[in-house]
């Protein structure tokens, strides 16, 4: 279950995944369990900025400038003010993102504006991993020509 809320300063993500997480210590982000939110402010998809993390809360944040030509991707982006928390349990995990506004190249959205959006949950502890996702991306979660339209809504 994903759940999406916005102000006038973030965008708030939660997740409420009900099912026995893999979230190995040892393992880097990409082995264990994930969550990942793509978000391409306005609907242009000239920019795309990834967040991810895992049930032990590790994380990974990305930007992408996709227009005029696409440009090599930012692992740098991190906005300040980025807040992901992460817990678990034998049998469910849960994760909060809170993506500020100002850290992005965006103006904040007002009721009746669309962003192009991809939220993605594996779960790795499934043969083979079971990917559930709001986009049809043809196996690719970076394919932003297929993202879904998020619209915020008063």
């Amino acid at each position: 279950e994903v759940k999406l809320a916005w102000d006038e300063e973030n965008l708030y993500l939660h997740l409420d995944a009900r099912h026995a997480p893999k979230a190995d210590e040892g393992l880097q982000l990409w082995g264990n369990d994930t969550l990942e939110m793509f978000v391409c402010p306005g609907l242009g998809k000239e920019v795309k900025y990834m967040v991810a993390t895992d049930p032990n809360g590790d994380e990974w944040t990305q930007f992408d400038r996709m227009l005029p030509v696409p440009q090599p991707s930012d692992r740098t982006w991190r906005p300040k003010d980025l807040k992901i928390t992460a817990s678990k349990s034998a049998d469910a995990w849960q994760c909060d993102i809170v993506l500020p506004f100002k850290g992005m190249e965006c103006t904040v959205p007002t009721p009746g504006t669309d962003w192009n959006l991809n939220v993605v949950r594996t779960a790795k502890k499934t043969k083979p991993a079971e990917v559930v996702s709001c986009s049809l991306t043809m196996g690719d979660h970076h394919n932003a020509v297929m993202y879904g339209i998020l619209r915020f809504c008063e």
